[in-house]
């Protein structure tokens, strides 16, 4: 709620701030159903061809399965370089059955852009970051291996016939610390071998170590 009630301020403050109007509209789209991996990641280049200047794709990491780990950094190519800039970061999908968190997140990435006449205070003003698929090991296998409901990432697990860990629980901050946080490998909540032992949580580790440097908010939709 803090991060929400900061970003409010912030569009706020930004209304009176000028602007300028990336080079492109961008085409409507079709939210109706639950894109693929492919699918976010194309869209994510299409936007960085659409809106040089405004758009760049950050390949962030690699997922456990060998699954790129993408982010879409989104700013006014004028404020690049200046660590007084506000970045709003943004990850989605760490749960991999909770696809509408995923949509979410592209969704936002098109009204920010395809209704930049609407928010242009908000791009123009802050610096967004965007991890729209967070779990892109989990969240495929959700969607294609018949297992709606699967959770964790894909890790095989030493000594163990279970897979995957879940993100949310293998943060290293207060790792394996309260309910939920099972030491268990065929548990939904499995914690992981270590804190930040999955190259997915290490690869939200390490954005957060950057973007701490300077003001930022941080909004996580699962």
């Amino acid at each position: 709620m803090r991060s929400v009630f900061v970003l409010s301020l912030l569009v706020a403050a930004a209304l009176a701030a000028p602007s300028s109007t990336p080079k492109k509209p961008f085409g409507s789209l079709e939210f109706d159903s639950y894109w693929s991996l492919d699918e976010i990641y194309d869209f994510m280049d299409e936007l960085e061809a659409t809106y040089p200047g405004f758009v760049e794709v950050e390949h962030m990491g690699i997922s456990e399965g060998g699954r790129q780990i993408r982010g879409l950094r989104l700013t006014n190519e004028e404020h690049l370089g200046q660590e007084s800039l506000h970045v709003i970061f943004v990850t989605a999908g760490k749960v991999a059955r909770d696809w509408i968190t995923v949509m979410s997140a592209v969704n936002l990435m098109h009204e920010l852009l395809d209704h930049y006449e609407d928010n242009r205070a908000i791009v123009d003003n802050l610096e967004w970051f965007i991890i729209p698929v967070a779990n892109p090991d989990g969240y495929e296998f959700s969607r294609t291996a018949g297992n709606r409901a699967w959770i964790k990432n894909r890790r095989v697990n030493a000594g163990s016939d279970c897979i995957g860990v879940h993100i949310e629980r293998n943060f290293e901050f207060n790792w394996g610390l309260g309910p939920w946080s099972s030491t268990d490998p065929c548990a939904n909540d499995y914690r992981g071998p270590a804190g930040d032992s999955e190259e997915e949580t290490k690869t939200i580790q390490f954005a957060t170590d950057i973007f701490r440097r300077m003001q930022q908010s941080y909004i996580s939709i699962k």
